[in-house]
């Protein structure tokens, strides 16, 4: 596969995972002792890109210290799902490319 390809994959996958931990931080608004998930990608990607390796770079969940806020969170998921709209239109421009490039012929269907 393209590894531009493999890496929109990847951050698609950190991304729906960001929005599954949100959901479960909502979830457990009202349970006592939880404090919030949070999911790191963005920070392991850019210590992978200064060490010139982001070729697997895979989220983690966090345990904050914090409590859920209802506001945040839903902050949070809106700004997930725009990224996640971002990068489905990112892999699909690069799919259309890649069938350019067996097909030779913007129209076709494959």
């Amino acid at each position: 596969m393209d590894p531009g390809l493999n890496k929109l994959s990847a951050a698609l996958d950190a991304l729906v995972l960001r929005q599954k931990i949100t959901a479960s931080n909502i979830a457990n608004i009202d349970t006592e002792g939880y404090n919030k998930r949070k999911v790191e990608f963005e920070k392991h990607l850019k210590e992978a890109k200064l060490n010139g390796d982001s070729a697997d770079v895979k989220p983690s969940i966090e345990i904050t210290e914090e409590k859920v806020d209802l506001d945040t969170e839903l902050i949070e998921m809106a700004e997930t799902q725009m990224k996640v709209q971002f990068v489905t239109r990112m892999i699909r421009s690069q799919l259309e490319l890649t069938k350019i490039g067996i097909t030779g012929n913007p129209n076709s269907r494959l």
